[in-house]
């Protein structure tokens, strides 16, 4: 599911990785890597791009290394954290294209109404039912079209409850209903969605 088009036509992104970004995870605190990784993951129900965390990633190294040995306490840890991950999650939204077609127009319709067509219900049912509520296709469209690919891939298995692409489905629709309806700051403190379904995955995996 590499092939994201949530949008008519295909457009720019900037996916450029910097050397230094690359260079300073590998001096600061490596051996926290993977583990970091794994947590921005947790936070965020999905890894973005290497584009989007790899800027982040020394801090979040330097910031776990510095808990687990102590200099920083469970309290701090949590606090800075979470504003690390959240701040990932941001830069995912803005720099991946997220925020575009904030108005929805016909040729936006048309394209919604068209691509990967045979899963559109299917798509907008899962998504409402993970978010307990039906959002304004203003705020879900891309979000939505994105979903598709999930039941078009090879990976969708019924039983499982919960898949990155969700996460990031409902990410991409929850930041787009707080950035239309209550601004950018708002949207960028917005409560992470990995942290708020993370809880769900595990009830249906302690039903099984």
């Amino acid at each position: 599911m590499d092939n994201e088009k949530p949008y008519p036509e295909r457009f720019e992104i900037d996916k450029t990785i910097h050397n230094d970004h690359i260079e300073l995870a590998q001096k600061v605190s490596p051996d926290y890597r993977e583990h970091s990784l794994d947590l921005i993951k947790h936070g965020l129900g999905y890894l973005p791009a290497p584009y989007v965390y790899l800027p982040h990633l020394a801090l979040a190294q330097s910031l776990n290394e510095n808990h687990a040995i102590g200099l920083v306490s469970d309290e701090t840890y949590m606090v800075e954290a979470y504003a690390l991950h959240q701040r990932i999650r941001n830069d995912d939204i803005k720099k991946s294209g997220w925020l575009r077609y904030l108005e929805v127009d016909q040729e936006y319709l048309d394209f919604y109404n068209s691509h990967l067509g045979l899963y559109k219900d299917a798509a907008r049912n899962r998504l409402c039912s993970l978010m307990e509520y039906e959002p304004l296709l203003q705020y879900s469209l891309p979000a939505e079209v994105l979903l598709r690919q999930l039941f078009e891939s090879d990976e969708f298995y019924a039983e499982k409850p919960i898949y990155p692409i969700d996460y990031r489905a409902i990410t991409i629709a929850r930041y787009r209903e707080v950035f239309i309806t209550e601004g950018e700051q708002k949207a960028d403190r917005s409560v992470l969605m990995g942290v708020v379904f993370g809880d769900f995955e595990e009830q249906q995996k302690a039903k099984k």
